[in-house]
């Protein structure tokens, strides 16, 4: 069977969800998640990350001011990668890769449809993770300071292009239903996030941890949600 995920284009106003239930309803979500975190065993030296956060917010004001319109085929470029990526480390097969700069994109791949394939481009930075690579495989000091410096930029980037792409009108989100979108979508941008902040103040062991428990969360969320 082809399975066809596109992703249009939407304008940032238009990103909001439908109605107000679901905005209490992802609001409170994340109250709860918050506070679940709050009581895990993970320090963040906010001291430690203020030169990255001063790099990522510069970014932030440039690409609102001058880049947001200029970079969108890259943005769905990498929407539309993590999307294949996903898909080819599920042992499903490509078949089609369409980027364009102002018509979306779209990815089909032969397949049953999953989850993880669908939802993935909304909380998992591949090209920041690809930047993290690089940070760990390279071992000059000053060098490595400019690659943390990169990652930075480059998740800020993310969730900035996420912001622009993520609604309850998108095809992605409708296919695997409004709420267990946003559960999966919330939850794991917050320990993603975690993860990457924990990565840059140079905690590498907590990263293990959360990801654990990402993975544990994930797992539970979709056994209890629907049954593969």
């Amino acid at each position: 069977m082809k399975i066809r995920l596109t992703m249009r284009q939407l304008p940032l106003a238009n990103t909001a969800p439908e109605g107000y239930s679901e905005i209490y309803f992802a609001f409170l979500l994340l109250s709860f998640l918050i506070l679940g975190l709050m009581t895990m065993p993970v320090t963040i030296y906010w001291e430690r990350l203020a030169p990255y956060f001063a790099t990522g917010g510069l970014f932030s004001i440039i690409y609102l001011k001058w880049l947001k319109s200029k970079i969108i085929f890259w943005e769905t470029f990498f929407h539309e990668l993590t999307h294949a990526f996903f898909a080819i480390l599920l042992f499903r097969k490509i078949s089609r890769f369409v980027v364009t700069h102002d018509q979306g994109g779209l990815v089909t791949y032969y397949g049953e449809r999953n989850w993880l394939i669908t939802l993935s481009p909304y909380f998992f930075p591949i090209h920041t993770i690809f930047l993290i690579l690089l940070t760990v495989l390279n071992n000059d000091g000053e060098r490595q300071s400019y690659f943390c410096h990169s990652v930075g930029v480059s998740y800020a980037w993310f969730l900035l292009a996420t912001l622009r792409q993520f609604s309850f009108k998108q095809t992605d989100i409708l296919h695997q239903g409004r709420i267990f979108s946003a559960i999966v979508v919330i939850s794991s941008n917050i320990l993603i996030c975690l993860s990457v902040l924990l990565f840059l103040q140079g905690n590498l062991k907590d990263i293990f941890g959360l990801a654990g428990k990402l993975l544990i969360e994930l797992y539970s969320l979709v056994v209890s949600t629907y049954f593969y």
